[in-house]
């Protein structure tokens, strides 16, 4: 099996407005506005490179119906990110749809468009409501660091200026850009933004080894949940500098070449579902949930930290098929 970091990347939000409108989406339930909320505090180290992604939110599921609200022609659904562009210079937010990250500096108008939502234009001017599509978004949405690497103190540290809290995420809306009668398109607000501070410094990570071996197992004593072998690897995660007081999230997800159980605590090759893998937390004993973050290095000064970890490999299948398996796992870190 192969462990290896992966730093995620986010997205720029800039975006042009216009008056024009022609269409409205609200919740298949009416609604039209949705809070979200960032629980925890956010570090921006200064010295992280350009896409780095400092939060993300978890999965979330949109049914949504939209029709073409007045007069006029062909358009499509777009996600429009940060809309009022307010978070600042250093930051910015993306959406994850169908598995991608977007990012603003390479979109028009900051804007997304949404798969298959092309409406064939209105000539009334009541509106076409009986054209109207649903749709189920699934997407994340995360802030990234928008900048290269700054200067100590620039910004100084502390909190970002001048960002509303709450303030407006995305909103769904058509190609002529922002609704102006209110209650007609659906919002995502998001709270906790003044969670959001900077600090000095990034930290330097690590995963020993990165790369396992596990011994063979004989398929005709297949057990399942019975352990075949189990190896040890280590995180770490070290400061690049003594003054900066913030903490450390880890979250495990599945590589491309494997999937989870129903549980998520097993880790399955897609080449070989007869056996999976499992992490566990040594100094918690219990396996860690992957797609689940937890608190890796908590919010001081302390510059270094390591943590243990088990990979245990085991039987998910009483009778599975003989030969090789490749699975991996991405670790990522978000700071706090």
């Amino acid at each position: 099996m192969n462990l290896f970091l992966k730093l995620m990347s986010i997205l720029l939000v800039l975006l042009a407005h216009s008056t024009s409108h022609a269409l409205a989406c609200t919740t298949t339930t009416g609604a039209v506005t949705q809070t979200d909320s960032i629980q925890t505090t956010v570090a921006v180290p200064l010295d992280l490179p350009r896409n780095s992604v400092l939060w993300r939110s978890q999965t979330q599921v949109l049914n949504v119906v939209c029709w073409q609200d007045q007069v006029g022609p062909q358009e499509s659904v777009y996600f429009y990110l940060n809309p009022y562009n307010n978070m600042g210079a250093n930051v910015e937010l993306g959406v994850n749809l169908n598995s991608f990250d977007y990012r603003c500096s390479a979109l028009s108008m900051c804007r997304v468009m949404i798969p298959n939502s092309t409406f064939p234009g209105c000539a009334s001017d009541t509106g076409c409501y009986s054209q109207r599509k649903y749709f189920t978004l699934v997407y994340n949405y995360f802030i990234s660091k928008k900048v290269g690497p700054l200067p100590p103190g620039t910004p100084p540290e502390g909190p970002l200026a001048n960002v509303p809290n709450p303030m407006i995420a995305f909103q769904l809306d058509g190609v002529g850009g922002m609704n102006a009668t209110p209650a007609r398109n659906f919002r995502m607000y998001l709270s906790g933004v003044n969670n959001i501070r900077y600090v000095n410094c990034s930290v330097a990570m690590g995963i020993f080894p990165n790369f396992i071996n596990f011994n063979t197992g004989f398929v005709h004593m297949a057990e399942v949940g019975k352990t075949i072998d189990e190896r040890s690897f280590s995180v770490s995660a070290t400061k690049q500098c003594t003054s900066a007081a913030y903490g450390l999230d880890i979250i495990f997800e599945p590589a491309d070449n494997s999937t989870t159980s129903t549980s998520k605590e097993m880790l399955i090759p897609r080449d070989n579902n007869g056996v999976a893998v499992k992490i566990f937390d040594k100094r918690l004993n219990r396996p860690i949930i992957f797609g689940k973050p937890f608190e890796f290095m908590p919010m001081n000064q302390q510059t270094q930290v390591t943590r243990e970890f088990n990979a245990q490999l085991v039987w998910n299948a009483s009778k599975p098929k003989a030969g090789e398996f490749n699975a991996a796992a991405t670790v990522d870190f978000y700071y706090k």
